[in-house]
């Protein structure tokens, strides 16, 4: 029992180890002071690129495999104090914008508190906060959007459907986008078809901007791929692929330590915008490998269990 225990909390802290891992993981036959030796190597390199959550992550993993590593244990007991003074002053730092209702800033801050403090629940129940807030805007938004959708198509009927390239313009401009490509179905023509799809190009550009501030990847990547298929050469979509795939490899990233799957399929969304990113490419590499070694780790630990 107390073998199986062992074996899960260093799968626990193995994953965590992924997301800044500079070298690619040992081969299954390593043996145990090969592979302890070479989380201490990896451990002073993160400590020296002031990665310390990562490198503690690391002297944690030297500490199951040999709790009298001495190094280990001194450089386990710095860091946690280290980080946590780190979390301490992250909240703080992060309560008084969510007071100010700065909630951009203050998600940073509870996010590098949990950086430094994973668990850390008052920063987890702050981020929660600001989601829920962020939900209650989101939906008064959508709840005004839907209003002014309803006016625009009363008074489109109203004005029996007397919409103009200018029109479209004016809604483009004003960053109405779901009204202008409702209106340019209406207008669309064989004389005009380039121009409208112009236009209906332009909204889902915008709407993917609107998409990428409020964090919905996946929506905007729809939006992404119909703005493609009218204006595959706008210089706008050039620069939006590049939010994209930073933005997909921020959140694989941050998923690696959670959820090594997800954090896998969010590396390779952001490989589809950015395909020649060597870090991307390097840090889903060593992140499939990792999955493969936990796989074999964790087999092994069942059938040492099950002995």
């Amino acid at each position: 029992m107390m073998r199986h225990c062992y074996h899960s909390t260093a799968l626990l802290a193995l994953i965590i180890l992924i997301a800044s891992c500079s070298t690619t993981p040992p081969a299954p036959q390593e043996t145990k002071l090969s592979f302890i030796n070479r989380q201490v190597s990896l451990a002073r390199h993160q400590q020296q690129n002031n990665e310390l959550a990562t490198a503690l992550s690391h002297w944690q993993v030297i500490l199951l495999m040999n709790p009298n590593h001495q190094e280990a244990r001194q450089q386990h007991s710095s860091l946690t104090k280290t980080l946590t003074e780190q979390a301490n002053t992250s909240f703080k730092t992060g309560l008084r914008a969510f007071k100010s209702g700065n909630y951009k800033q203050a998600q940073r801050q509870f996010l590098a508190t949990l950086a430094a403090a994973p668990s850390h629940q008052r920063a987890r129940q702050k981020l929660r906060d600001i989601q829920e807030i962020r939900m209650s805007k989101a939906q008064l938004e959508k709840s005004s959007m839907e209003q002014q959708y309803t006016l625009a198509n009363e008074e489109m009927v109203a004005s029996q459907k007397r919409a103009s390239l200018g029109g479209l313009q004016s809604l483009l401009s004003k960053g109405q986008y779901q009204t202008l490509i409702a209106q340019a179905q209406t207008l669309i023509n064989d004389n005009n078809r380039d121009a409208v799809n112009d236009f209906v190009a332009q909204a889902h550009i915008g709407t993917i901007a609107d998409f990428l501030s409020k964090n919905m990847l996946e929506k905007a990547s729809v939006e992404f791929s119909k703005a493609s298929k009218l204006t595959p050469g706008d210089p706008g979509l050039a620069e939006l692929s590049k939010s994209l795939a930073t933005a997909f490899h921020q959140s694989g990233r941050r998923l690696l330590s959670t959820d090594i799957d997800k954090g896998i399929a969010q590396l390779e969304q952001s490989l589809v915008y950015d395909s020649s990113n060597r870090h991307v490419q390097r840090l889903l590499k060593q992140s499939q490998i990792m999955k493969k070694r936990l796989s074999i780790i964790s087999g092994r630990d069942n059938q040492g269990t099950s002995d």
